[in-house]
């Protein structure tokens, strides 16, 4: 049950759409295997995710991953993968006085 609701969490947050579709929800058991399209999809979706997530969280990992609903450690294994840095996220240094 957690499962789904972290994958319904998640397929709002990416969504373009106002309704949400079965490839939407990324829910292994119902989706096509072995299709490359597929894969790449699912891969520009899932870097789109943490993208935002950071923009959102303004770089604060913690906030992130719990925004996607993900542990902190996937999230930052998903941000090596692809090459996704905090400071890329993060406002403006702030100027000490």
């Amino acid at each position: 049950m957690r499962e789904l609701q972290h994958a319904v969490e998640r397929a709002v947050i990416i969504s373009q759409n106002h309704y949400l579709n079965l490839n939407d929800l990324e829910i292994p058991a119902l989706l096509p295997e072995g299709n490359s399209l597929y894969q790449e999809t699912l891969e520009t979706q899932r870097r789109e995710l943490v993208e935002k997530a950071l923009g959102e969280s303004k770089g604060n990992v913690s906030r992130a991953s719990a925004i996607i609903g993900m542990d902190r450690m996937q999230l930052h294994r998903l941000m090596r993968r692809y090459g996704i840095q905090t400071t890329k996220h993060k406002g403006r240094p702030k100027m000490k006085a």
